[in-house]
């Protein structure tokens, strides 16, 4: 459960990059449990697999459903989530934050 939502960082995106362990924090949550959040949690050596086979599929939807965003190999756009249609943000968030 969401206890709180960092207000700054809503009103200034790029503080999540300059200041992610101060000030650019997005929301601190509340676990109903805890312990078997925990245990659920990617650790060890299996994360860099998980957050390959996640790039992967976020670069697939994004290429599927508007091309103009995909991937070119390039650096990062700065603010690039503001710039993806809503559409598009609700099925990201829905896949990805299992929202």
């Amino acid at each position: 459960m969401i206890t709180s939502i960092n207000r700054d960082a809503i009103e200034d995106p790029s503080l999540i990059g300059r200041d992610p362990y101060r000030g650019g924090w997005i929301a601190m949550v509340k676990s109903p449990d805890l312990a078997t959040n925990q245990k659920n949690l990617v650790q060890g050596g299996m994360v860099a697999p998980w957050l390959q086979n996640s790039v992967t599929r976020l670069n697939g939807m994004v290429t599927q459903l508007s091309p103009t965003m995909a991937a070119d190999g390039g650096l990062p756009a700065a603010e690039l989530l503001q710039r993806v249609p809503p559409e598009l943000r609700e099925t990201l968030v829905k896949e990805f934050f299992l929202a």
